[in-house]
């Protein structure tokens, strides 16, 4: 059961997620960066006041990753996936992940062990799919969304850490096949059985680091990955095949047959899908400060540009014309022509910006717990700030849904101790007052 601590008390904002091609429809957020191009997109402008409506501490964990789907939210947290009631953080279901590897696979650990890390979850055509990664197996759990109960496992233990098959992403729907990255492969999987469909290397041979991959932007049969060696890879989702690969750092703008490890880390940001007037562009960021524009087709660079460390990509709901492109990054939070890669506009901040989703007109922004701290509403048209929360701090997850924003942090008290790690979910006075 996941602990709650309160219900409405003063504090908030939000929204429901934008309705386009690529996302699951309004008012979900349903994969990690909200829809299949990983936009970070939200439909409706966050008015103040803003309220509190409920918090929750998830037990044994120092992060909790989120999605959501009509009125509810999913939390992977601790060994555990709660679902929870948006409007009132209700839990509607608990799912002990450590008893289920236990029970269905064989698995050599016990329930209440620590060394138990879940992937960021996912709702997939009524399912709710995460991954678990131990020691030395990994392993892809299906759950009712409704009920929590358990559809189906895939993995098989190893027992052994130089054979380590970690789920190393969060799952993709294609067609009516899960698609997800264990180990050194990418693997397809039946989504009413968890079947294999086939299986395929991923990545450079060259490099044995098992790195997570962030979650894919995907746009018709094709799946944009940011991979471990510092590579940027186009796979066909039919077949698991590369169609391209781009290395990124030192050998922008160099298209190599043949890969060889490049020698540096590649961020953690999730690629993100937009339609330019050049044509359908996948952006990427490497761990050297460095974006790149590729060109879908081929992975050609279109531009490359030095912000920093990018933390995630946004770009607001479709328009007429095309949209300006949002990065967070460790210096601050940038407005960017997709084009042609000019700064249109910056505000720089000390420690950068962690977290971000964006609407129409305004944008959510997560500064470092480590400097300014805090979050808050930032207008996208004026350039300044709407409304801030100066001590809880987001960490690890954003998500959005059912006109509520749910965000994971820590409160920094006077002193800039964090407090205990908690869920905040959102809304604003005027969406609460409405509902009751």
């Amino acid at each position: 059961m996941l602990k709650q601590i309160s219900g409405a008390i003063a504090v908030t904002v939000i929204m429901s997620v934008a309705a386009n091609t690529a996302s699951a429809g309004a008012g979900a957020w349903p994969l990690p960066r909200g829809d299949a191009h990983n936009t970070a997109s939200i439909s409706a402008g966050l008015v103040a006041p803003i309220k509190t409506v409920w918090t929750a501490a998830p037990p044994h964990s120092d992060r909790a990753l989120m999605c959501t789907s009509g009125h509810t939210v999913y939390i992977a947290a601790g060994r555990s996936v709660y679902a929870c009631d948006m409007a009132t953080g209700r839990t509607r279901w608990t799912a002990d992940l450590s008893t289920v590897a236990l029970h269905l696979t064989a698995l050599d650990i016990a329930p209440s062990a620590t060394s138990i890390n879940l992937t960021e979850p996912v709702v997939l055509a009524g399912r709710v799919v995460v991954g678990i990664c131990t020691p030395t197996d990994g392993y892809l759990v299906s759950l009712d969304a409704a009920t929590g109960k358990t559809r189906w496992v895939y993995g098989e233990p190893t027992g052994d850490a130089h054979d380590h098959r970690p789920i190393l992403s969060a799952a993709i729907l294609y067609r009516g096949r899960i698609v997800v990255r264990q180990g050194q492969n990418l693997v397809a999987l039946r989504a009413e059985n968890g079947s294999l469909v086939w299986t395929t290397p991923f990545g450079d041979p060259g490099v044995t680091i098992l790195a997570y991959t962030s979650h894919p932007a995907v746009e018709g049969h094709v799946a944009y990955f940011n991979a471990d060696s510092g590579v940027a890879y186009a796979v066909d989702l039919e077949t698991g095949r590369p169609i391209w690969r781009r290395p990124t750092g030192g050998f922008s703008g160099v298209d190599l047959p043949v890969l060889h490890r490049v020698e540096i880390s590649l961020s953690a940001c999730a690629p993100l899908f937009v339609a330019t007037k050049a044509g359908d562009t996948v952006m990427v960021a490497d761990g050297n400060g460095n974006m790149y524009a590729l060109d879908t087709v081929d992975g050609a660079v279109r531009w490359t540009s030095h912000l920093g460390y990018v933390f995630q990509f946004a770009c607001p709901p479709g328009t007429s014309k095309p949209a300006p492109v949002y990065a967070a990054t460790n210096s601050g939070f940038y407005e960017i022509a997709p084009e042609t890669g000019k700064i249109l506009r910056q505000r720089l901040v000390d420690g950068g910006v962690w977290r971000c989703a964006l609407s129409a007109k305004q944008a959510v922004l997560a500064f470092s717990p480590l400097t300014v701290k805090g979050w808050e509403v930032f207008d996208l048209a004026d350039w300044k700030t709407v409304w801030r929360e100066e001590r809880f701090t987001p960490l690890t997850s954003v998500a959005a849904g059912a006109n509520r924003l749910a965000l994971y942090g820590s409160d920094f008290g006077p002193n800039g101790v964090a407090g205990p790690r908690e869920l905040r979910v959102y809304c604003s006075a005027d969406s609460l007052a409405s509902a009751n």
